[in-house]
């Protein structure tokens, strides 16, 4: 599935392989991606807001709902959503359920002095 504001990818076969997962970190890092992990906690949510660069975040464990413009997506374990610059989006986290995500952030360049 591809929307003009993100795009989703099953990626099941990184789950339940340390491997596979290792690849996708390095993935990023090749591409210039910082790759962080949280904790979602049933019934709360990060508020709506926007990024100057794409965000790429990968459910590990759990499922996540976004909303992104006027779609509502929901993810589940071993899916990854790629959400396009300024794009306005939120997360909320489902109840009953243990989630932990990874999310993805072009590394920011340090401006030299000289």
């Amino acid at each position: 599935m591809q929307q003009s504001h993100y795009e989703i990818t099953d990626i099941q076969s990184l789950n339940g392989s340390s491997d596979r997962l290792i690849n996708f970190f390095s993935w990023m890092a090749k591409r210039n991606f910082d790759v962080k992990a949280y904790e979602g906690h049933p019934g709360k949510l990060v508020p709506y807001h926007a990024h100057a660069h794409e965000e790429v975040i990968l459910v590990k464990k759990g499922g996540l709902r976004f909303i992104i413009e006027e779609d509502i997506i929901d993810l589940k374990q071993g899916e990854l959503i790629t959400i396009k610059p300024w794009a306005i989006h939120l997360i909320a986290f489902p109840l009953c359920r243990e989630n932990l995500y990874y999310v993805c952030h072009p590394r920011k360049k340090i401006k030299s002095l000289g």
